[in-house]
């Protein structure tokens, strides 16, 4: 990257000096944790991989028949199978069910995977350490401490896909030291205020590189420090790497179609982008974010975005009876009931619903209407949109508490989003101390709900004259409990026709001045609002046959709900063939109830 001009060049010099020196200190606390820490999470992973691996095997042993028959048959589509990761068990079991799905029905499948090939992912910055890692990012000073990560995910994978009938190619069979020499090289000339719009042969690597920067620093925004140069340095040079393998990779295998999971951050992010650069039919996997045991598939590019593009006509048109509604009703009151095991995610365990409480330990009366503020994790998925308002969520927010500040007419109510400290990535860069640092003083008609608050975001939304939201998925759950829903971001709400969607400033600023006479939600916006939560909860989210146990129970994780590959066949699972059928036809992919 080039080097940056500093208005104060001593004084810079003087910051990068104890920085360097604090993160020499780094490596060597990391080692002494690596060597005494009784890591129970990675206890509990292990037992999880060795319990699936187990299962997968007994499966295989036991479809020996139908192996034999399926590799007799004339070769189907090819499917190259973007492999996620070996970190987590919950892509270890929906892969290889996905992956065998496709092939006792026809399809050749390989899988592509890191195998400990990349200088940096989007859940390891010091990746295969090659070249070395800065100290800040370094996971210790031995070669057993630094490859940990990297080893133990490339071992799980094999672990468990090694025991499957498919194909294995590792990144670095597509690797040589001309792709690294060429990186280092690219990464010279690429400007620090512009990473995130750059390219690379006309793939984004820019915006990949950028997500992927967040998520692993759990902040919002990229400051110009010299650790976020060092990060964005080898962020997008792992991104070159990856992009020049890929596409060596595609042209070598020559696949009829490519599968990766969530398709955004470096790996599947730029995976779906090569391909489609080369035009190869992607389709991308989502799982694991709202209902349990359930994947949402799109295709071309994440579903962060297609949710928001995809025609209404899937879902407008289609009258649902009495007891679908009871279906969806009962779900989003399930889902306010401390997540009621419905969920994978559940931020209110012990919530505070009473009404009374919540006027209480907000400090509000009620003379006024409320207008609740709901915020999003701010560095979860973030990617370019291109009718986005405004530049980022915290532009969102203090333009609002600019605006709204002066309307003494509502009690404005910011609830910060529990997982900023209750998830299992807590945030660096919290919104209250963003805020505090914009305001000295907030306007005597805002309250801020800090995230560990145990009020009930639902309690909030339910006493709310309206709600504003950003990019939170909570947008369907407000509009199914009748409240006007106002969408100033980016987020599945958008465009569907139950909410507002924000698409000026000037109309915004117009909005908060007199929200106080916002009218109720129409009867049709209502109805719109349970047609979309029907085909997004229950067509969308397609059940797939394994099922989540008490994952806190050490190798309590995953059960694959099936014995032997016959029971993939057509006409057996309507959610398996449905998926098939939008992989090889190219056709949306969901159910039609």
């Amino acid at each position: 990257m080039r080097k940056a001009k500093h208005k104060y060049p001593y004084l810079y010099a003087i910051k990068a000096g104890i920085e360097l020196t604090v993160d020499s200190l780094r490596p060597i606390a990391r080692e002494i944790k690596f060597r005494l820490q009784n890591n129970q999470a990675e206890a509990k992973l292990r037992q999880e991989v060795t319990d699936v691996s187990q299962q997968w095997e007994k499966i295989i042993q036991d479809s020996a028949e139908i192996i034999k028959q399926t590799r007799q048959l004339p070769a189907g589509k090819h499917v190259v199978y973007v492999t996620g990761y070996g970190v987590g068990a919950h892509f270890l079991t929906l892969e290889p069910i996905l992956m065998m799905s496709l092939f006792v029905r026809g399809c050749k499948v390989s899988s592509l995977f890191c195998n400990g090939s990349l200088p940096a992912c989007e859940f390891n910055v010091a990746g295969n350490n090659c070249p070395a890692a800065a100290n800040r990012w370094k996971k210790g000073l031995t070669q057993e401490a630094i490859m940990y990560f990297c080893n133990k995910c490339k071992n799980n994978v094999k672990t468990i896909y090694e025991k499957l009938p498919i194909d294995l190619y590792p990144y670095n069979n597509y690797i040589v030291p001309e792709d690294l020499a060429i990186a280092e090289e690219t990464l010279k000339k690429i400007d620090f205020e512009s990473f995130r719009q750059w390219e690379y042969e006309g793939v984004k690597v820019g915006e990949e590189a950028f997500s992927s920067v967040l998520r692993a620093t759990f902040g919002g925004t990229i400051n110009d420090t010299l650790a976020n140069r060092s990060l964005v340095d080898r962020y997008l040079y792992a991104g070159i790497v990856l992009t020049r393998a890929l596409k060596k990779a595609y042209t070598a295998l020559k696949p009829d179609r490519v599968m990766v999971i969530h398709g955004v951050y470096l790996t599947h992010g730029l995976a779906a982008k090569v391909a489609n650069s080369m035009n190869i039919p992607v389709i991308v996997v989502g799982g694991g974010g709202i209902r349990k045991d359930t994947a949402v598939f799109c295709h071309k590019e994440t579903y962060h975005r297609q949710l928001i593009s995809e025609p209404n006509s899937l879902w407008e048109n289609t009258a649902i009876n009495e007891e679908q509604k009871g279906k969806v009703l009962d779900y989003a009151l399930k889902k306010r009931n401390a997540g009621a095991g419905v969920d994978y995610l559940n931020y209110h365990p012990n919530p505070v619903e009473d009404t009374e409480s919540l006027y209480r330990m907000v400090g509000i009366d009620r003379s006024r209407p409320i207008i609740s503020i709901f915020t999003n994790v701010t560095w979860d998925a973030q990617i370019l949109y291109s009718s986005n308002v405004f530049l980022n969520i915290f532009n969102w927010i203090f333009t609002t508490i600019e605006e709204i500040g002066k309307n003494n007419k509502v009690w404005a109510v910011i609830r910060v989003h529990p997982a900023e400290s209750k998830g299992e990535f807590p945030t660096k860069q919290p919104i209250i101390k963003e805020i505090n640092k914009r305001f000295k003083k907030l306007p005597d008609n805002i309250r801020v709900i800090p995230p560990e608050s145990n009020i009930s975001s639902y309690t909030l939304a339910q006493e709310s004259k309206a709600a504003l939201i950003y990019g939170t998925k909570m947008g369907l759950e407000i509009a199914l409990m009748k409240i006007p829903l106002i969408i100033c971001g980016e987020t599945f709400s958008r465009g569907k026709g139950y909410g507002l969607d924000i698409t000026s400033l000037q109309q915004y600023l117009d909005l908060l001045r007199n929200i106080q006479n916002y009218p109720p939600m129409g009867n049709e916006q209502y109805d719109r609002a349970l047609r979309y939560a029907h085909y997004f909860y229950f067509c969308k989210m397609l059940d797939l046959p394994f099922s989540t146990r008490n994952a806190k129970v050490p190798g309590g994780g995953k059960t694959i709900n099936f014995h032997t590959l016959n029971e993939l066949l057509p006409g057996k699972k309507k959610e398996i063939d449905a998926i098939y059928e939008g992989i090889i036809n190219l056709k949306p992919i969901y159910l039609k109830e």
